[in-house]
This record gives structure tokens, C-alpha cells and sequence, in this order.
């Protein structure tokens, strides 16, 4: 302890006067080790305040003397584990009769069964009720997310598209009429440019950043096209890199002078998978009205001219409320319909 410079005194391990009574009690205890007694000590000796207060802790811890506290003894560890033994127990411990197996040795097989049949039948329903249950819940988060997904690359595309009309005087991207017929169109050089090519113009000159906003999550076997080949086509290589179906265009359509609800794009038409193969030489019309991107004709995401990005559960989304799937009156596809109107939307592969 030491003088403070207020005319308090302070312990030299401590700098608060706190802590120095904490030290006057541990003096007064015989709990401070023998240094920490010398210095306690000194300064009772040099501080009129330290000597009264150890007469204050004195005084307040008096009536400690007044109890008298035997020795433990030298067996109190014995008799503590002898009244543990006698005590009773919530859960009696099961001694183990058999002997320990030796090292490479293993234990022996029971005679009777180790579940019972009513056990097994019990967990199998307990397996059974979980996959009812939450395999469903499952498969149907999943197809949320892809479904999700797909709409957020829809809603980049319509920004991509907006880029483009920007640059080019208020076009939409228009890489001129498309060819008879657009349905698998093959020609001495193998498969033309048909439809697509509208679409893959954002990406050719960089206002879409990345392939796979061309690929559907929900449509598996799809894959984006290889970043390097971009750049060296004019068109997507292969049908598994484009999964949704595009405005069939014959002329440009300008950002301006359309209705801001005309689809642009939208999930894959029902009646024309490029993967299917047999497109050339006709295709009816599908079983279902909607798009099988997302579930058996639950719905399909749409992209508009004014870059909204929507899911409908109909394909009567025109600006008329007319089919964007298919032409009126028409059963059969050659690839070489024409919308009737420049209301009339149509989208194709």
C-alpha cells in the first residue's frame, strides 16, 4: 500500500481505495500471501486513515469470531465417497458381467432379434409419413426457386433490351425479317439463323453480360453457350442454349410506338421444343395451354416491351388477350404462319 495524493492510501497491487479495504480485510483474514502482509502492514503503521479503516473491518467482521469451525480432517475425502456410496440413485448403474474383449476379438451375435417386427413396421411408417410429407414440400420449394429464377433473368433481359433501344434510336433488338420457314430452318449450310437471333443481338454486342440469362432452371438438359463461341456467331449454336420463345418479328418494333405490355419473350412455347426433333415437318398444337418450363402448364414468365418481367397462369397475355403461343384458326406449324396483325402475338422458338 502507498499514500495517494489525497491523503488516502492505495496497495500497490491496486489503485483504487476499493480495492485497498479489500486488501485491509485480507490482512485482517491472514488470507495476503507475505508480501502483500508486509506492505498491508507498513501502512497501517504510516496511515492514520489505513489504521482506521482496519478498525472499521474489525468492527464489522467481529461477529466471525463468533463461530468456532472444526478442522476437516485428514479423511474427509474417505467419508465423502463412503456417503455417496449409500446414497440413492435416480438411475441405477448397470454393472457390466461380461469380460472385456481382447484386441482383435469381437462380441458374440444374440440369438433373438434385435428389433421386433413392431418396431420395423413402426419405423417404416415413420419413414413412409416423412417422405409424404416433406418430399412434396421439397420439390415444390424447388420449382419455386427455378421459377423465381427465371423471372430475375427475364427482368435482366428487359433492362438489356432497354440498353439496346437506347443506343439504336428506340429499336428493339431486330437483326431483320425472319426466314421461311423459322421452324427448324435448314438450308445447304446446315441449320440458318431463324428467330434467335433477335435475342442473341443483346448479347453479341454486350448490353446481355452473360449466356445463362438465356438458360431457363427450370428446363433440365439446358446449358449456356461457352463465352468464347459469342463472339464468333451470330446466332445461339446449339437449341439446349436458349430456352424461352421470342417475338416472331417481320419488321422492327420500336420501344415507343408499342404497347408496353406486348410480350417479347417468354418459357419455351408448348409446341415448339427445339430438342424434340421432329418440328420439321409439322407441329400441332400442344395439349396443354401454357408452358411446361415450370410444371405441367402451371404458367410462364413473361417479358414485356416496358421490362417488367411477370408470371401468368394463361397464355392469353397479348395486348388483345390473344394466345402468345399460337395462331388463330391455325392446327398445324410448318414454319412458315405469319401473325395476321401487328397486335397478333406470336412466339416462337
Amino acid at each position: 500500500m502507498r499514500r495517494s495524493d489525497n491523503g488516502g492510501y492505495r496497495t500497490r497491487m491496486t489503485d483504487s481505495p476499493h480495492n485497498a479495504k479489500h486488501d485491509l480485510i485480507g490482512y485482517h483474514l491472514r488470507l495476503l500471501d507475505a508480501n502483500e502482509a508486509a506492505d498491508a502492514a507498513a501502512a497501517v503503521q504510516s496511515s492514520a486513515d489505513a489504521q482506521t479503516e482496519l478498525a472499521d473491518v474489525q468492527r464489522d467482521l467481529a461477529p466471525l469470531s463468533q463461530w468456532t469451525v472444526a478442522a476437516p480432517g485428514d479423511d474427509l475425502i474417505d467419508r465423502i465417497l463412503a456417503r455417496t456410496a449409500h446414497a440413492p440413485r435416480l438411475i441405477p448403474a448397470t454393472k457390466n458381467t461380461q469380460p472385456a474383449l481382447a484386441r482383435g476379438e469381437s462380441a458374440p451375435r444374440s440369438d433373438g432379434p434385435m428389433v421386433s417386427l413392431r418396431e420395423l413396421a413402426g419405423l417404416a411408417a415413420a419413414i413412409a409419413l416423412f417422405v409424404g410429407v416433406f418430399t412434396p414440400a421439397y420439390s415444390n420449394s424447388r420449382a419455386h426457386a427455378q421459377r423465381v429464377a427465371c423471372l430475375d433473368n427475364f427482368r435482366t433481359l428487359g433492362a438489356a433490351n432497354a440498353a439496346y433501344a437506347s443506343a439504336f434510336g428506340g429499336v428493339l433488338p431486330y437483326a431483320g425479317a425472319t426466314p421461311a420457314p423459322w421452324l427448324n430452318h435448314v438450308g445447304p449450310a446446315g441449320v440458318q439463323p431463324v428467330n434467335t437471333r433477335h435475342v442473341f443481338l443483346t448479347l453479341r454486342l454486350g448490353f446481355a453480360r452473360e449466356p445463362k440469362l438465356f438458360v431457363c432452371p427450370g428446363r433440365s438438359g439446358d446449358r449456356p453457350m461457352p463465352d468464347e463461341a459469342v463472339s464468333q456467331r451470330d446466332d445461339f449454336s446449339r437449341p439446349e442454349h436458349y430456352s424461352y420463345s421470342a417475338l416472331l418479328q417481320e419488321q422492327a418494333v420500336h420501344s415507343e410506338r408499342c404497347s408496353p405490355v406486348l410480350p417479347l419473350m417468354a418459357d419455351c412455347n408448348p409446341m415448339f421444343d427445339p430438342r424434340c426433333g421432329n418440328c420439321g415437318t409439322g407441329c400441332r398444337a400442344a395439349p396443354v395451354e401454357n408452358s411446361t418450363s415450370h410444371g405441367f402448364g402451371a404458367g410462364q414468365n413473361v417479358l414485356r416491351a416496358d421490362g417488367a418481367g411477370v408470371w401468368a397462369t394463361t397464355a392469353r397475355v397479348g395486348p388483345d388477350r390473344d394466345d402468345i403461343y399460337r395462331l388463330a384458326d391455325v392446327l398445324e406449324y410448318t414454319g412458315y404462319e405469319r401473325p395476321t396483325s401487328n397486335t397478333d402475338t406470336f412466339l416462337v422458338p
